[in-house]
């Protein structure tokens, strides 16, 4: 497979083709997986370019919702992500599906910074 060339007029090369590992790290993209907790979806998918998020998949929960914070937070910042969706609550729950996306860019965010504090 030939990596997509990365600006943006390629970003809708991005969004609608599977790209594998090897062409996501020429073009600067990590994935990440996290597992949620008390909340109806399962985990989160997505990736990080710099410090932008890309290519949310939320794996069950409420289909429309879901679909729509994915396209929302599509192209943002790390840090507007979390400022607007950390501590939502869904019903009674002490949580949300937008309130544990933002916990997992946390945890990107923490991850990142202990690995550039070791260096």
């Amino acid at each position: 497979m030939q990596c997509p060339p990365r600006n943006v007029i390629d970003f809708f090369i991005l969004e609608n083709y599977n790209i594998d590992d090897a062409c996501k790290e020429k073009i600067n993209l990590k994935s990440f997986t996290f597992n949620t907790e008390e909340v109806c979806s399962k985990s989160i998918k997505f990736d990080i370019d710099g410090d932008i998020v890309r290519n949310v998949k939320f794996i069950g929960g409420c289909p429309g919702n879901l679909q729509a914070i994915s396209c929302l937070v599509e192209e943002l910042p790390i840090d507007k992500i979390i400022e607007k969706l950390s501590g939502i609550k869904c019903g009674n729950k002490g949580t949300s599906c937008p309130d544990q996306f933002a916990k997992a860019l946390k945890s990107v965010l923490v991850e990142s910074r202990s690995v550039m504090n070791s260096k």
